[in-house]
């Protein structure tokens, strides 16, 4: 789907006037509850949106009727339709080799400007673009418990993902050509969960370098 007119944009993804967006999001740090949770270092923050409140609303129907729509990648298992954590590990069943990387402060680090560049591909107006990234934003990046965050992320690595997973395949490509023993390298995520399996490719010793 792509959105190019903000009259179309309001009636039919939001189901909103132009005035109520506004007056929701003129108090949409109201609509958030603070609270940090224990995690294996440290402590992680957690913006949720109050149950009931409008802006929780808006953003169920931004995520329903527009983000759910655009297809994303096969790595991305997090948060997408017919996919969950069993998925994402199902697909490294069999190998021995196992690679696993987190990205620190996922949420908050995606900005303004990633989602402006991710956006821009499938929203062509520009006060809509403003709207969805004023709607799923707080304090300048996606808050960890918004409605929108996972989709939105997913929307930001969406070209990410494509380009690790090419990337997988040249790795691949590349031993197999040398005659070296190297299956095709695996690559999935789940949210900020990023991890690659192999048959052969042992990640700890095999280097690229050359």
């Amino acid at each position: 789907m792509y959105l190019y007119e903000e009259n179309y944009f309001l009636s039919h993804i939001l189901n909103t006037s132009k005035q109520k967006l506004f007056d929701i999001l003129e108090k949409k740090e109201e609509a958030y509850l603070s609270f940090r949770i224990p995690k294996q270092r440290g402590e992680r923050k957690i913006d949720g949106l109050k149950p009931g409140c409008e802006l929780r609303q808006i953003q169920l129907r931004l995520k329903n009727n527009f983000l759910d729509t655009i297809p994303l990648p096969l790595p991305a298992k997090g948060f997408a339709a017919g996919e969950n954590y069993i998925s994402y590990l199902r697909a490294h069943c069999g190998k021995k080799y196992f690679l696993r990387l987190d990205i620190q402060d996922f949420f908050p680090s995606i900005t303004e400007k990633h989602l402006e560049d991710a956006l821009s591909e499938y929203v062509k107006d520009e006060a809509v673009r403003r709207a969805m990234i004023e709607i799923g934003t707080l304090n300048g990046g996606l808050p960890q418990g918004g409605v929108t965050s996972p989709a939105l992320s997913n929307l930001v690595f969406r070209r990410i993902d494509q380009r690790i997973f090419k990337y997988c395949q040249k790795v691949s490509d590349r031993y197999e050509g040398a005659n070296s023993a190297c299956d095709e390298i695996i690559y999935t995520r789940y949210a900020d969960d990023l991890l690659f399996s192999s048959k052969y490719f042992d990640f700890g010793s095999v280097t690229t370098n050359g």
